[in-house]
């Protein structure tokens, strides 16, 4: 999955937003994030299916922190 959280899928998940703005930063994690599982999903449908619930979270928990130091990196970082 972290193949997936790319620069370039960021830039496009801003895009569909607008200019990046501080105040977006959380609407930008959740949208990037959900754009990776979407992905994923679509490429491995039968892995999430395979999963307890508490993998799911555990794997959503991991997907959320590399999202969030994606983001800070890169979008946080370029505006100071």
């Amino acid at each position: 999955m972290q193949k997936y959280a790319t620069v370039n899928r960021l830039n496009n998940v801003v895009s569909k937003v607008g200019e990046f703005e501080p105040k977006m930063v959380g609407k930008v994690i959740g949208l990037f994030a959900q754009d990776i599982l979407e992905d994923f999903e679509k490429d491995f449908p039968e892995v999430f299916k395979t999963i307890e619930k508490e993998e799911q979270k555990r794997i959503n928990k991991k997907l959320n922190s590399l999202v969030i130091d994606i983001v800070k990196e890169e979008l946080i970082s370029a505006k100071v």
